[in-house]
């Protein structure tokens, strides 16, 4: 009788180290899992900067009568409506 709550104390003890390393095994999947998802994101977003910087530049001209700029091919300037010369 003497030892019984040594003993009780041990199979707690016990629990509790199992419940606490299987915590611990799944923080770090959780880890892992967070490092993949970063990983994913970041590639995605290095692939979305290149296309935009890959795209080619639209072609622009300056308007001669109010000096906005605009498209090279249109024919009349956006801000002052003037008809411009292509």
């Amino acid at each position: 009788m003497f030892f019984l709550p040594f003993i009780i104390f041990g199979i707690f003890f016990v629990v509790f180290l199992m419940i606490a390393i299987s915590a611990f095994k799944s923080h770090k999947k959780a880890g892992d899992t967070m490092q993949n998802m970063i990983n994913t994101v970041s590639a995605y977003a290095e692939k979305e900067i290149q296309e935009i910087i890959e795209q080619p530049k639209e072609e622009t001209k300056t308007c001669e009568y109010c000096g906005s700029t605009m498209s090279a091919h249109s024919s009349q300037c956006d801000s002052c409506g003037a008809k411009v010369k292509k």
